[in-house]
């Protein structure tokens, strides 16, 4: 994200809060990701998706989750 090359690890886990620095990496906190949209979904045969809300402007939302991977 423009975020993430702007700014340096430091400087975001102290900015931003929304990140954890684990075995030397650094990641997106959950809630940071869930206020991005983004969340994980369950299928009934217990699959595990990443999907991400999608926004219609004009329309009432009904179907509006897009998958992203899945974990």
């Amino acid at each position: 994200c423009s975020v993430d090359a702007a700014l340096g690890a430091r400087s975001k886990l102290v900015l931003l809060h929304g990140y954890v620095w684990e075995n030397g990496e650094l990641y997106y906190r959950p809630r940071s990701l869930k206020a991005l949209g983004v969340s994980n979904a369950v299928e009934t045969d217990g699959r595990e998706l990443i999907v991400h809300t999608t926004l219609h402007w004009i329309s009432t939302p009904h179907n509006n989750l897009t998958v992203l991977g899945a974990v």
